[in-house]
């Protein structure tokens, strides 16, 4: 049995077909920021089609808590990957299956999919709004905590130092506890043993990889900022995918992005793979 975290762009894809044929055990997980995402633009017309595939398979499909619950988890859960689910809109789903998704496309599926698209498309512009604060973050952690020779040794591509390896590591907490601060829900002071098993950890460390490329390869045209933060979503379910048996996604750069943030939870002895 395996249990993978599916990235939106999996859901209809016949590699999730593949995966789920491969063994009647295995199981999916769908993040709640992936069914408010599908629902952002001719929900009516794509909700079904990238559902079909979950909902026939609606006894092995679980859905997450949102990333506003999962960022007040404290570390202590024995099975971190467990405590991610929501039980509420995991028992929800197969309904939502069978009266909307599956169900014929009337006036009251047609409110439904208007109510859920408006509302999706409020979430996107709060994550839009997003775009000048991640830039303002990215510059400010490269100046005040990485100096021009750090930031020369980042572009070689080889082994880090172990005194930058350190410097990354102190700043990913120091990050997580900006991010607690900003979220008004997290626990603001936890031992770096609990925080590496929290979704929070995890997001602020998937950031400064992702902070470490744009350093490599150079910070988005300003033209491209918008593109570069709707990728804060990608981060986030990357970072929660971490907690599973693997991450199901088509975009390379996002996969080798779980690859080297999954090594990295591991190495610093945080919970992977749980199931």
């Amino acid at each position: 049995m395996a249990r993978y975290l599916v990235d939106t762009n999996m859901l209809d894809h016949k590699e999730l077909a593949a995966f789920l044929a491969a063994d009647p055990s295995n199981e999916i997980v769908i993040s709640e920021a992936t069914l408010i995402e599908i629902h952002k633009a001719r929900a009516a017309q794509n909700v079904p089609r990238l559902l079909a595939l979950a909902c026939a398979n609606w006894d092995r499909v679980s859905v997450t808590h949102s990333f506003y619950d999962l960022y007040s988890f404290d570390g202590t859960a024995n099975d971190p990957a467990k405590a991610t689910i929501s039980m509420r809109q995991s028992e929800d789903f197969p309904a939502y299956c069978a009266t909307v998704v599956v169900a014929p496309l009337d006036v009251v599926a047609l409110q439904h999919f208007a109510r859920k698209q408006a509302d999706a498309a409020q979430e996107s512009a709060t994550i839009a709004s997003k775009a000048p604060g991640l830039m303002r973050l990215y510059r400010r952690v490269i100046s005040s905590n990485f100096s021009e020779k750090d930031r020369q040794e980042l572009r070689k591509r080889r082994p880090l130092s172990p005194a930058l390896q350190e410097k990354l590591l102190k700043f990913s907490f120091a990050l997580r506890a900006r991010l607690a601060l900003q979220h008004g829900n997290a626990p603001e002071d936890l031992h770096p043993r609990k925080a590496i098993d929290t979704p929070l950890y995890r997001y602020a460390l998937s950031l400064v990889i992702y902070f470490m490329h744009w350093v490599k390869d150079g910070e988005p045209d300003r033209k491209k900022i918008k593109e570069a933060v709707n990728q804060i979503v990608d981060l986030e379910i990357a970072a929660l995918a971490t907690f599973y048996d693997g991450f199901l996604t088509r975009e390379t750069k996002l996969a080798r992005h779980f690859d080297e943030l999954q090594g990295l939870v591991e190495i610093l002895g945080g919970k992977v793979r749980c199931g």
